[in-house]
């Protein structure tokens, strides 16, 4: 319970947990209460929105290392693979002949 400002009229040293403003009427519990609701709102959407960021980039990091082992896998296939099938191709036609 703390003593504030009015938001509609400006009155100074009102309840937050009074029904109303002495001065106005204005309804000031519910203000504070929908004030509450809609900050626990902002601040669920912003820890999501963090969370989806987080997730995107983990997902992003996934892509860039399956991509970079199979470039590397490519990258020997084609670098030690044909000297080795000519190696063996050459041994072969040699033991035929």
């Amino acid at each position: 319970m703390a003593l504030i400002k009015c938001p509609e009229c400006g009155k100074e040293n009102v309840s937050d947990s009074a029904e109303a403003c002495p001065n106005c009427g204005f309804g000031v519990k519910e203000y504070f209460k929908n004030k509450t609701i809609e900050k626990e709102i902002s601040n669920k959407s912003i820890a999501e929105e963090k969370n989806n960021h987080n997730n995107s980039m983990l997902s992003n990091k996934k892509v860039w290392v399956i991509s970079s082992v199979c470039i590397i896998i490519l990258l020997c296939v084609v670098l030690y693979g044909t000297p080795l099938y000519n190696f063996f191709e050459k041994r072969i036609t040699h033991r035929i002949l």
